[in-house]
C-alpha cells in the first residue's frame, strides 16, 4: 500500500482560459510513471504526455476573466504545501464527470481504516 505524502504547491499557472495551481511531488511523478506503465495500453495521447501536476482552480472561462483572476492569485500568493492522501476514481460521461471510488493511501505507512480496496501499482 502507498504512504501519504507531501506536495508543494509553489505557483500558480496561467492557463489562458483559468488558472490552477502548480504541484511539485517526486512522489507524485513516481506514482503517475507506475500508473502510466501499468496501464500503458488504455492510455490515450493526453494521457502519455509528460505530466505537469496542478489542480485546476478555473476553467473555461474568457481569457479577460481569467487574467483578471491571475492578478488577483499573484498579488497575494505564497507557496505551501499539502498532503496526497489518496485518489479518486472518476469517469468521463460525455460532458460530466461521476465520481466512482476514493482510494486512500496508507497514513504513516499503517493501514488506513474503512479502505476497501489498495491502490498497488
Amino acid at each position: 500500500m502507498l504512504s501519504a505524502f507531501t506536495i508543494d504547491v509553489p505557483g500558480l499557472r496561467f492557463l489562458g482560459r483559468g488558472m490552477a495551481y502548480d504541484l511539485s511531488s517526486p512522489d507524485t511523478e513516481t506514482l503517475r510513471a507506475r500508473l502510466a506503465t501499468r496501464w500503458r495500453e488504455l492510455l490515450g495521447p493526453q494521457d502519455s504526455q509528460h505530466i505537469r501536476p496542478h489542480v485546476t482552480i478555473q476553467n473555461k472561462v474568457e481569457p479577460a476573466e481569467a487574467r483578471q483572476l491571475r492578478d488577483e492569485l499573484e498579488a497575494r500568493f505564497i507557496p505551501f504545501i499539502v498532503r496526497g492522501e489518496g485518489l479518486d476514481l472518476w469517469e468521463y460521461r460525455g460532458g460530466p464527470w461521476a465520481h466512482l471510488r476514493t482510494f486512500l493511501f496508507a497514513a504513516n505507512g499503517e493501514a488506513v481504516e474503512g479502505t476497501q480496496t489498495a491502490l498497488k501499482c
